[in-house]
């Protein structure tokens, strides 16, 4: 019996590797990808890489076999009139094969953004927003949820002439139609278009392709046209948004929060703008004041606050806000001020923090933003790293995508333990360290092990040792970009008395 569920374990190897894969694939424009880390990777629909059993023989099922390498990989070329999937899916039946596996093209990470109006987006420097897109420019898979005053079917963001869109049409509330150009604006912060030769750059717009999903509800004038806040919010959670923002401000009501709470207790990131205050009143206002959302304030090109963004308690982080340059009625564009559009900005990085790593809760995602945050030179902030006029700081979406990085592992060793870093980009490095120098001395940290950008740690037969295990991560160009920690400790060994 062991020896059959041994056998049977070994026979589904390749079969779980390739449909991991498979579950990756994703078709644009007729051309096939694999999507990790809320990258697209075009795969290679000529050659598939496999590996055999020990003991097997090569099947290359009417293939061409074209390389083999010194770990015992072999390239087999497609043959004519087969499909990537079709072949693979052959070559995995056969059961020969320890791994059956997808190429794909490397692609390079320097950002040459060719969209024609990106020069007017200072805002896009300031958030240090092209290191961030290194790693993501927007998944798919995330939906954002626009409550405003309805959305365009822009050009540059959703049923262009360019075959794909990032825009969904909520058809069952009938809410496309922008009533004032405040919608399309804000929309156009977060998930216009990147890179399709077009327009301006959204912070989540994807590269040449669809990049996050906008969901847009039309929120103003109610009845009219529109819904409720409440009912958009609740139904903005049945259809899958993992974001909302809301640049808006509105009297507090108990139905309202309740809906709040409601979104909040499904894992939905809620983004509010803090408002811009008139002559009588600057404190933060409602739903950005209220402690599930992330209030955001405005600053100027200066890096101060904006002279009409609302501030004081409740206020979390802040984003440039002085002619932000963006989507605008009847496929135009147009320069917008406030904090109407600094909530999006905080809302597109989120969606990018999203990509990296869709299982990040609400509280996550908060703790990650404002930990992430810039300190502005010219304010002083609290023992708590807090500032009345810009909350915790300037939005930094380098150092947020960053910080979804994490060292996976246990905490508690009881024999050995290996840790890799969880969504490391494509081309990047690790270095790892420990504080201990025992481990090291006794030969029981091992690095690039068992794989490359992993580590194996042992515990000492004779002690247990408390330490911090140390990841420095370097990009492409060999830069230091980031460090992580994790504290570890190891089990006390038992002592058997006679």
């Amino acid at each position: 019996t062991i020896l059959l569920g041994l056998c049977l374990l070994f026979s589904l190897t390749s079969y779980a590797r390739l449909k991991d894969q498979n579950k990756k694939l994703v078709r644009e424009n007729d051309i096939l990808y694999l999507q990790e880390n809320g990258q697209l990777y075009e795969v290679n629909t000529k050659t598939i890489t496999v590996k055999l059993k020990k003991g097997e023989t090569i099947d290359t099922k009417g293939g061409t076999a074209v390389r083999t390498d010194r770990s015992g990989f072999i390239d087999i070329d497609i043959p004519i009139g087969k499909s990537v999937e079709e072949f693979a899916e052959e070559l995995d039946e056969c059961r020969k094969y320890e791994v059956v596996e997808y190429k794909s093209y490397p692609k390079f990470f320097t950002i040459n953004v060719n969209d024609y109006f990106v020069d007017n987006q200072w805002n896009l420097e300031r958030i240090e927003i092209e290191e961030a897109w290194k790693y993501t420019m927007g998944d798919s898979t995330i939906i954002v949820a626009i409550l405003d005053s309805g959305t365009e079917n822009h050009i540059d963001i959703g049923y262009g002439t360019d075959n794909y869109s990032n825009l969904l049409s909520n058809t069952s509330w009938n809410l496309i139609v922008d009533t004032n150009d405040h919608g399309t604006k804000v929309a156009g912060i977060v998930g216009a278009k990147t890179n399709n030769y077009k327009g301006i750059a959204g912070i989540s717009g994807g590269n040449g392709y669809s990049g996050v999903k906008i969901l847009p509800y039309n929120v103003m004038n109610y009845p009219g046209n529109t819904v409720s806040v409440e009912s958009a919010i609740y139904d903005a959670v049945d259809q899958g948004a993992k974001i909302i923002n809301m640049s808006f401000g509105v009297a507090q009501t108990t139905s309202l929060t309740s809906a709040l709470d409601y979104a909040y207790n499904h894992d939905v990131t809620l983004v509010a703008a803090s408002g811009n205050f008139n002559s009588t009143n600057s404190d933060v206002t409602f739903p950005a004041s209220y402690n599930r959302v992330i209030a955001v304030g405005a600053t100027d090109i200066n890096n101060y606050r904006l002279s009409s963004s609302c501030y004081g308690n409740g206020l979390d982080i802040v984003a440039p806000s002085s002619a932000i340059y963006s989507t605008s009625h009847e496929n135009t564009y147009d320069f917008v001020s406030g904090t109407s559009c600094a909530a999006p900005q905080v809302t597109g990085v989120i969606a990018l923090m999203l990509s990296m790593d869709s299982t990040l809760k609400p509280t996550d995602i908060y703790t990650k933003i404002i930990d992430s945050a810039t300190k502005i030179s010219h304010y002083d902030f609290n023992n708590n790293g807090w500032n009345e006029q810009v909350g915790y700081g300037l939005l930094n979406a380098n150092k947020a995508i960053m910080s979804t990085l994490k060292i996976e592992g246990p905490e508690l060793i009881c024999d050995s333990a290996y840790y890799e870093i969880s969504n490391l980009p494509a081309g990047f490095t690790v270095s790892w360290d420990i504080s201990n120098q025992f481990y090291k001395d006794a030969g029981l940290f091992q690095t690039n092990h068992p794989n490359n950008n992993q580590c194996t740690i042992t515990r000492s037969s004779a002690t247990a040792l408390n330490d911090t295990l140390i990841a420095t991560l370097y990009n492409q160009n060999n830069d230091s970009v980031y460090v992580l920690k994790k504290y570890i400790r190891t089990r006390t060994p038992a002592r058997f008395h006679l």
